[in-house]
């Protein structure tokens, strides 16, 4: 590969972990706003108690409810955060597609909610493979991008992830419905692709998607 085609890539890849941080760090500031305002109103709160206005203790519940949401909300939001990092550890290990799936779904559902799109999880069973997670969450991501902006306003896209045959160790078939993506994919995820040793088919009148992965992708398959 050129330098100027490496550095092409490179960039690509940054650009991904960037519209992700940028995403989570959204998401951060969100829960960060709903309890800065839960705590004005309880100060507000105390203020007229001090005053001598009685506490409602339902309005005490309600608003320390809606802040004990948003704390359960914003450790799940970086649970998924510290996930993702770590993506990024091994070129090539063991993972759970399924586990990997449920972590891009999570992550772009703000993304999908400002085109009035809701992402769900379909069928979800355990499929371990040995692949490289960072460039396989660069392909979903990428797809649910391209789904997402396919997909009409209000509608559902869903995802699902089975083993490729019977036996556990044959691969992974992840699958998604709702949303036609175009038969052939953008460079850079027809790129994702071939490196992952995948193979990507779509364009069926129910507007399905279908990616499937190897068992094993092997090191020489991982980051050029």
């Amino acid at each position: 590969m050129s330098d100027e085609r490496h550095d092409a890539v490179e960039r690509e890849d940054l650009r991904f972990f960037g519209k992700v941080s940028a995403s989570i760090s959204h998401e951060i500031k969100n829960v960060f706003a709903v309890i800065h305002a839960g705590a004005g109103l309880l100060e507000d709160l105390s203020l007229l108690a001090a005053k001598g206005r009685p506490l409602e203790p339902e309005k005490l519940q309600q608003v320390s409810g809606s802040i004990l949401r948003q704390i359960q909300r914003g450790d799940e939001i970086v649970r998924n955060m510290n996930t993702f990092a770590h993506s990024v550890d091994e070129d090539v290990r063991n993972v759970d597609v399924s586990s990997v799936l449920e972590l891009m779904v999570k992550i772009s559902q703000r993304l999908a909610a400002a085109r009035n799109v809701r992402l769900e999880l379909g069928e979800c069973r355990s499929c371990p493979v040995r692949t490289d997670p960072y460039f396989l969450e660069h392909l979903l991501f990428g797809v649910i991008e391209l789904a997402v902006a396919h997909a009409s306003s209000g509608s559902v896209v869903t995802f699902t992830a089975t083993p490729l045959a019977a036996a556990p160790d044959q691969g992974a078939r992840l699958s998604l419905s709702g949303a036609r993506i175009p038969a052939e994919l953008p460079e850079g995820l027809e790129r994702l692709t071939r490196r992952l040793a995948a193979c990507a088919a779509s364009g069926d009148e129910a507007g399905t998607w279908v990616l499937r992965l190897p068992q094993t992708v092997s090191q020489d398959s991982g980051r050029i």
